[in-house]
């Protein structure tokens, strides 16, 4: 959408419940597609999606700039992290809630995970190996 004039293009259509949508260094779209449960790559040449990972509940998406994409999981209360080569993924965080939004902190590895609630909780990406990785971020009055 061009703010000054208004005018707007639509770029691709039929995706899905799409609520989020982030883009990587190439200026590619990832969204994610809440009831189709996928993780999806957009083709912005022609408007067609590709399925980079099935992740059931896919609300929120966030990219690291690495190759990996972080997925907030609404329906089970999880953070995926998935490999966008290949679509492998695993759960790094669990006990969100209704996961929706997700935030990277680039630069000190932490990601912050929003959820209907309106909580918020911080997860640290170098303790992904142990527990006690997710922590409800401080909150101010």
């Amino acid at each position: 959408m061009d703010l000054t004039s208004g005018a707007r293009r639509e770029v691709a259509s039929k995706l899905g419940d799409i609520n989020d949508v982030a883009l990587d260094g190439n200026g590619t779209p990832y969204v994610a597609d809440y009831s189709g449960g996928r993780l999806l790559r957009v083709d912005l040449s022609d408007g067609s999606p590709h399925k980079v990972a099935s992740v059931t509940g896919a609300y929120g998406v966030a990219l690291d700039g690495t190759g990996k994409a972080y997925i907030a999981d609404r329906h089970n209360g999880h953070l995926h992290e998935v490999d966008l080569a290949d679509g492998a993924w695993r759960v790094v965080a669990t006990g969100l809630g209704k996961a929706m939004g997700v935030g990277l902190e680039h630069g000190n590895g932490q990601i912050y995970v929003s959820n209907q609630a309106g909580e918020l909780w911080r997860i640290s990406q170098r303790a992904f190996q142990g527990p006690g990785n997710v922590v409800k971020a401080p909150t101010e009055s």
